[in-house]
């Protein structure tokens, strides 16, 4: 891949990264807002392009399954009816952001 490609990908991932602490700081609100979530899935295409890439292919496939799980567990939490599914779909999430950190982390070891 070429290395201009390169950056201008690991820096759209880090705005994915910055937009989900964000996004998961409004859970300490007790309400999930709709734009937290509709702003993460705007990078949708974004991941979709780069399923291709040898490097970054596994993150972006981990991130989308991520965004996928976000309006159901949004619903959920919002609802605060059902504390054990809540924490299922929480545990589901971490689960992805964990595996998210530690392909990010074998990418850097690669060099940035």
């Amino acid at each position: 891949m070429d290395e201009f490609l390169r950056k201008v990908r690991l820096h759209r991932i880090s705005q994915f990264c910055s937009d989900w602490v964000k996004f998961s700081g409004t859970m300490k609100r007790g309400r999930i807002p709709k734009r937290r979530v509709q702003r993460l899935k705007e990078y949708t295409l974004f991941f979709e392009g780069c399923k291709q890439d040898d490097e970054l292919g596994p993150v972006a496939e981990k991130c989308l399954t991520l965004i996928s799980k976000l309006d159901d567990y949004r619903d959920t939490f919002n609802k605060g009816e059902n504390f054990d599914e809540v924490q299922r779909q929480a545990d589901v999430i971490i689960g992805l952001v964990n595996d998210i950190e530690r392909l990010m982390g074998k990418v850097f070891e690669n060099g940035v």
